[in-house]
């Protein structure tokens, strides 16, 4: 990125971009979906929602600074964009229910990771209880709560003293 910009009431100095020219289920042969992703504040666009019209003009805005950036890397790629989507903490929120819109879950600060080295998969006093969710392996995310899923089948598979065993599907 040519010089930081705001999106979402935060700073942003780069960005990432992933194209998905390689899924048809995403994107049609000899088209592209390109995918950028930021950090933002859920209380800014929370505030911005009470206002309809200011609301999609900051979704435009941003929008428009992530063309920008684009089109510095890869000139010419404004008159190629077909559509734009810009979703919010909001939108994640409305279509998943998820906390503040998160679309994964939370990132550990290093002084967090310093005292705790994992998150626990029990709960002391609860016997039996196991917890396998996106919210116990960040930043979380469906990989994330399957791999932490497996986790918790090899914890029980040590406590049955069974031999943990994987298989990949032919299909």
């Amino acid at each position: 990125m040519p010089k930081p910009v705001s999106i979402g009431g935060r700073r942003v100095e780069w960005f990432n971009v992933k194209n998905y020219a390689f899924d048809p289920a995403v994107a049609p042969h000899g088209k592209s979906l390109l995918l950028s992703m930021f950090i933002c504040d859920w209380l800014y666009w929370k505030k911005l929602k009470g206002d309809s019209t200011a609301y999609r003009a900051e979704k435009e805005r941003t929008a428009e600074v992530c063309i920008e950036a684009l089109e510095a890397y890869y000139p010419g790629i404004r008159n190629k964009i077909e559509m734009v989507d810009v979703a919010t903490p909001l939108t994640y929120e409305r279509y998943t229910d998820n906390w503040k819109g998160t679309h994964m879950t939370w990132q550990p600060t290093p002084d967090f990771q310093r005292r705790h080295r994992f998150i626990p998969k029990t709960v002391p006093g609860l016997d039996g209880l196991y917890l396998a969710s996106m919210w116990t392996n960040p930043p979380g995310g469906l990989p994330g709560a399957a791999e932490v899923g497996k986790w918790v089948v090899q914890l029980l598979c040590a406590r049955d003293r069974k031999r943990f065993v994987t298989t990949i599907s032919s299909g």
